[in-house]
């Protein structure tokens, strides 16, 4: 439990009373050895026991226990992180690094070693160092209470966040959802750990510990940052947990990862909204021109303006249905690839011609480069990839401007092909999220519809063929670059001559 503020000032008499400690103090100065010893006894019930080698401390950790070990890391026979790792090595005991050396970069590397706290011995005041001890102890009997087989083995994520925001406890389920190891949590920052959430969960984890009310059920979005790989959704709630006097000495952190669940109700609503605008469209487009197209008296001239409509809305109605295929197998992870070999030398051009018909206000043109290697892949997957590109790049280009369709060999020799529009370009902070399904940038929204699902459906086929795919601003002049690369056929997979 922690010791009230005000009778750990006061000492003596009106000392709070949370139990004895027995503290090992590793120190080779007599006289910051005494002066520690006297500053800790001033607020709190300790018994000191005071030694100035490494060899010593590994002796009194093998005869005794101790509540917690104040460890200098510059000892006679041993100096710097090596001389913490060997103390740990030895003991499960907490261990406050004590250094005379305001050295951050150090202090990072003690914690991040398994060291409680880290105090600069000629800033460590009465009250600090006195909270040090009490919170180190307070932590490791906080852990030892959570050892138990049921947290462990809960099917929901639990920790146990202290009042510095570290992380005393993770279960196995937690691991899991966050895909960082058990030992990476414990002795870090929430916010090291989660730097990027929505709301923020050191801030509800905060709120917890001043206010002493429960969180339970909020939903966070989480963003792939620092440790964590990936993005996703959860449900957060905490409890706080009290000692035997009533204040809040940590936090309880229950997370369900609902990412799954989520992402499946995102493309149902996906699902719905397309097929209520964007096939409806079409649809309502090819009824108009053939009922009107039907009608006695039609001109000739009108009737076959209306049957090029129907023609484009017939191409479009079929080129979102495929889109709309590749959803449903990529929600369903059935998105299966024959592989076949691809010359894009002669695949792209006839593409460029057949989206340049699409077009017209625009020069879309193909640049081809010498010895472009054989990809490996499926030739409808890149037929609609760059389709979707060009119709991207289309979209948001200026009527007039030049889009160029390059096809060459990245650094590396695999088979590569870029889009480059005379657009407004795109920015670089968002170029990851414009894969996303349904995202559209608030930039340049309003410049063109659409149903936001062709570059998803772009950067998931490039995925099944085990390619790479971008969007990064234009290096020569203002536009934006879309482009992909792709596996080049092995010498094993490559057709025979003649077959």
């Amino acid at each position: 439990m922690i010791v009230d503020r005000e009778a750990a000032r006061t000492g003596g008499a009106e000392r709070a009373n949370i139990g004895s400690y027995r503290i090992l103090l590793v120190e080779d100065n007599p006289g910051d050895a005494l002066l520690i010893a006297e500053t800790l006894r001033e607020g709190l019930d300790v018994a000191v026991e005071a030694v100035g080698r490494l060899c010593e401390a590994l002796d009194c950790l093998d005869a005794r226990t101790y509540d917690a070990v104040l460890l200098d890391l510059g000892l006679p026979d041993s100096q710097g992180i090596a001389t913490l790792s060997a103390v740990l090595a030895k003991t499960r005991t907490p261990v406050v690094v004590l250094t005379g050396t305001d050295d951050e970069a150090l202090g990072f590397a003690a914690i991040h070693s398994g060291a409680q706290d880290y105090l600069v011995k000629g800033r460590a005041v009465e009250e600090v160092l006195q909270r040090a001890v009490r919170y180190a102890v307070e932590r490791a009997r906080l852990q030892a209470a959570l050892a138990s087989p049921l947290l462990d083995t809960a099917p929901v994520g639990l920790a146990v966040v202290d009042r510095e925001l570290r992380f005393l406890y993770v279960n196995d389920a937690l691991t899991s959802v966050t895909s960082i190891p058990r030992g990476e949590h414990v002795g870090h920052a929430v916010g090291e750990i989660l730097p990027a959430t929505e709301p923020a969960v050191p801030a509800m984890l905060g709120h917890a510990l001043e206010s002493g009310e429960s969180t339970r059920d909020i939903e966070v979005r989480v963003r792939r940052s620092g440790h964590l790989a990936k993005d996703g959704t959860w449900i957060v709630g905490c409890e706080p947990v009290r000692d035997a006097e009533g204040s809040v000495v940590a936090v309880t952190v229950s997370v369900v990862d609902i990412t799954e669940r989520k992402r499946a109700e995102e493309f149902r609503d996906a699902l719905v909204g397309i097929l209520s605008h964007e096939l409806r469209t079409p649809v309502t487009s090819i009824y108009g021109a053939s009922t009107i197209a039907q009608r006695p008296g039609t001109r000739q001239e009108l009737r076959m303006e209306l049957i090029d409509d129907i023609t484009h809305e017939a191409e479009r109605l079929g080129r979102l249905i495929e889109d709309l295929l590749v959803l449903a197998r990529a929600d369903r992870g059935a998105l299966a690839v024959t592989t076949e070999p691809i010359l894009l030398a002669h695949v792209l051009p006839r593409i460029v011609d057949r989206e340049r018909q699409r077009w017209p206000g625009r020069e879309i043109v193909a640049e081809v480069a010498p010895h472009v290697p054989l990809a490996a892949g499926e030739e409808g997957f890149v037929d609609q990839i760059t389709r979707n590109l060009i119709a991207n790049a289309a979209k948001y280009s200026p009527p007039g401007s030049r889009i160029l369709v390059s096809v060459d060999a990245d650094e590396e020799g695999r088979p590569r092909v870029r889009i480059l529009d005379e657009g407004p370009g795109i920015d670089p902070d968002e170029a990851e999220r414009l894969f996303e399904l349904l995202y559209r940038s608030p930039r340049t929204a309003r410049v063109a519809s659409g149903s936001g699902i062709g570059l998803f459906v772009a950067r998931h086929l490039v995925a099944s063929m085990g390619g790479r795919i971008w969007a990064r601003p234009r290096a020569d002049r203002p536009g934006a670059e879309f482009g992909f690369t792709l596996a080049p056929l092995a010498e094993d997979e490559a057709v025979p001559p003649g077959s």
